[in-house]
């Protein structure tokens, strides 16, 4: 194992290392003698100093005190990571114009034990086959819900715009990307590889090829056509290092120094950062030098359900900081929010690129699926505005936002923004029609009558599907959704009142049940369940106990010539007060508990003995041959016995 070094510095030197911060009060504080387990730091300079004068800083240190493992040519003002001893740590701190950070670590997926990105991906059908849009991109391109299954991006020069993926690599196999990515290695970059490979860059873990899907694939990209680079960063688990992530924002700027050298333009630029950490004023300086050489940067608010401002590079100023949200226009549950977030975008359930095969799709959630929406339009912005500084595109990406649309139980919709692309125009109003010519003096006689139009073909069976809902008290977070399996997008949806009497055809299904709050529908905010019934039969049922997360609870079920056909229990009559109608399973009745004679509000408490279940009325509920309840009024001192014989 390596050494470990230990050593104790006094309070003006400790106080040296405390580093200026912007959007959260942070310093560096040393550990204790028995805690220090790190050596490696990240060093920068104040002033800009090429690679002599930061020679004389590190010619003049102790001996063999300072191992540089990383330098920076255009980020940090050319400083550099090194593993330094505790003699070279002392002569760094005290030497003027020299900030030094710690080394940290960076994730592209989940962070504080919330498992919003967490790689278990959601393998899906391929859009290009089923010819369907993904619902971000249906999101992004209307101000309003509900959704119309379309995406119509303006058409513009977008293969002149390069969009930078800071992740895990790319595979640039995949048929939605293999387009729009160079087969140039030098064009990508990684930190973990030598150089020998004939695939750079090459993403094994999968996140980074969603997130570039999501900017510029074929079907599911925001801005297709795109150039897409490779920066890998990160390592097959989806982690990696600050000096990792500050090296491959130096590369990106290294590589378009290069190209305006060699053409003379500088290219149009945007770099996408689905990634995170704790706050790093390192990572927040090399950040600024981006966007202080003409590239917007777009980063991942993070998954921690808090203030933005703790982590970066979320908590950068002049980057776009983006929260995520869902198919209701809900923040997500786990979305970072606050002052340091600037827009929101959708981030939950998203279909990308995956990494199985060429043709492979995944669904994944998380902040870093909403980040590669708004990197998107920044490079559709690019293509008709190359000129535009990353001020001016932040900008017009919050004029061009809808407000105010985003609800979280949790107050997460900080600030309430929500992207929207830039949507092509309308069609022009066609020409008014020519005046009629004059009616001819006689008419003509009429042509004989066609014959009668051939009967339209029968319509396919028609299956009944009932949603019946039993809320608990939170009824507004319950939303569901009925997906015909293999295909994105429903066929069915709803909230907390359910649905009656949908007509499916035959085909296999699956029903997604969702609490926006994360604590499902049952049994601590309220006692409720759901029920799904085909053709009378119940084919879903839950909510007990189940904490159900935005990923919802899944059930398939299928619909076929040979589904139980058998009629369900007959419905109560409805009342007036149109109460739902609910059924019960094969052996129970509904029964309806009815208060005559009430004055003000009566909390009535129905107790199953055979199910030991309590229910608030007035309401339906089921009960079995030989089956009792227990009715109880306490403010009425009134207790009766209900038995089905």
């Amino acid at each position: 194992m390596p050494p470990v070094f230990r050593w104790s510095l006094d309070l003006a030197l400790a106080a040296s290392l405390c580093c200026a911060t912007t959007r959260a009060d942070m310093s560096i504080t040393l550990p204790q003698e028995h805690e220090w387990t790190t050596k490696r730091f990240i060093v920068r300079f104040e002033e800009r100093r090429g690679s002599s004068a930061k020679r004389q800083v590190l010619e003049a240190g102790p001996m063999a005190s300072v191992r540089v493992v990383q330098n920076f040519e255009r980020v940090l003002n050319g400083g550099f990571a090194a593993d330094l001893t505790p003699d070279g740590l002392a002569y760094l701190s005290v030497q003027p114009g020299v900030t030094i950070e710690p080394e940290g670590v960076m994730h592209a997926l989940e962070r504080g034990g919330i498992s919003a990105d967490t790689f278990v991906p959601k393998t899906v059908g391929s859009p290009l086959a089923t010819n369907s849009v993904p619902w971000g991109l249906d999101r992004i391109d209307q101000p309003e819900l509900p959704l119309d299954s379309r995406y119509s991006p303006i058409e513009s020069n977008v293969t002149q715009v390069h969009a930078f993926v800071i992740d895990t690599g790319i595979f640039r196999d995949h048929q939605e990307l293999a387009p729009y990515v160079s087969e140039n290695n030098a064009d990508h970059w990684s930190f973990y590889d030598d150089g020998s490979s004939n695939d750079v860059a090459r993403d094994v873990q999968g996140h980074g090829t969603h997130c570039a899907g999501t900017i510029g694939g074929t079907t599911v990209g925001v801005a297709a056509g795109v150039q897409l680079h490779a920066v890998r960063v990160l390592g097959d688990d989806g982690v990696g290092s600050n000096t990792a992530v500050a090296a491959g924002m130096d590369f990106v700027l290294q590589w378009l120094d290069a190209e305006q050298e060699r053409t003379g333009v500088r290219p149009p630029a945007v770099a996408s950062m689905s990634l995170g950490g704790d706050y790093s004023q390192m990572i927040n300086d090399a950040v600024k030098d981006m966007v202080a050489n003409g590239v917007t940067v777009v980063v991942a608010a993070g998954n921690d359900a808090e203030d933005a401002c703790n982590s970066s590079p979320a908590s950068e100023p002049t980057a776009v900081t983006v929260g995520s949200s869902d198919q209701q226009d809900v923040a997500s549950y786990f979305t970072n929010y606050g002052p340091c977030v600037d827009i929101f975008a959708p981030g939950h359930n998203i279909v990308s690129a995956g990494i199985g095969s060429p043709d492979a799709y995944v669904s994944l959630s998380g902040t870093s699926m909403a980040c590669p929406h708004v990197s998107g339009v920044v490079a559709q912005y690019l293509s008709m505005n190359r000129d535009a500084t990353p001020g001016e595109i932040k900008s017009h990406l919050l004029d061009a936002a809808v407000n105010d649309r985003l609800t979280s139980p949790q107050g997460f919709a900080q600030p309430n923004i929500l992207l929207q692309a830039i949507a092509a125009p309308s069609p022009p109003a066609p020409p008014p029609s020519p005046p009629s010519p004059p009616s001819p003096p006689s008419e003509p006689p009429s042509p004989p009558k066609s014959p009668p139009s051939p009967p339209p073909p029968p319509s396919p069976p028609c299956f009944d599907v009932d949603v019946v809902i039993t809320p608990d008290n939170f009824p507004d977070e319950i939303s569901w959704q009925i997906r015909t399996v293999g295909v994105s997008g429903s066929v069915a949806s709803g909230d907390h009142k359910g649905a009656t009497d949908l007509c499916l055809e035959a085909g296999d299904y699956e029903f997604e049940i969702y609490d926006s709050f994360g604590d499902g529908i049952c049994c601590s905010q309220g006692d409720g369940e759901y029920r799904v019934y085909a053709q009378g039969e119940l084919v879903a049922q839950g909510g007990q106990g189940i904490g159900m997360f935005p990923d919802g609870e899944e059930t398939q079920f299928s619909l076929t010539a040979d589904t139980v056909q058998e009629p369900p229990s007959p419905p109560p009559p409805q009342s007036d007060d149109k109460e739902p109608i609910i059924r019960c399973p094969t052996g129970s009745t509904p029964v309806k508990l009815a208060f005559e004679g009430a004055t003000g509000a009566l909390q009535v408490t129905v107790e199953t003995v055979a199910q030991g279940k309590a229910h608030s009325g007035p309401m339906w509920f089921c009960l079995a041959q030989d089956e009792c309840a227990i009715l109880e009024a306490p403010e009425k001192s009134m207790s009766n016995k209900l038995c089905l014989k």
